[in-house]
């Protein structure tokens, strides 16, 4: 799957556009092994690609976005 991809599913807001994005790119046994910082022995999120996926995927989506972030 490609950035491209992923930029054309969208949301309404940020938040929802999140959720989409990463119910759309992982399952919620995977989700729920991970969190931002990695605290509690989960896995840093921060740290992984997908991150960076999800960042370039929200600079390709509309300018309303950019402001938010």
């Amino acid at each position: 799957m490609q950035v491209v991809e992923l930029s054309t599913i969208g949301g309404s807001t940020v938040k929802e556009c999140t959720r989409r994005l990463l119910r759309h790119v992982m399952t919620d046994g995977c989700a729920r092994l991970v969190n931002f910082k990695g605290r509690g022995g989960k896995v840093a999120f921060a740290e992984l690609t997908l991150n960076s996926v999800i960042n370039s995927t929200y600079n390709m989506l509309s300018p309303c976005y950019h402001h938010i972030l």
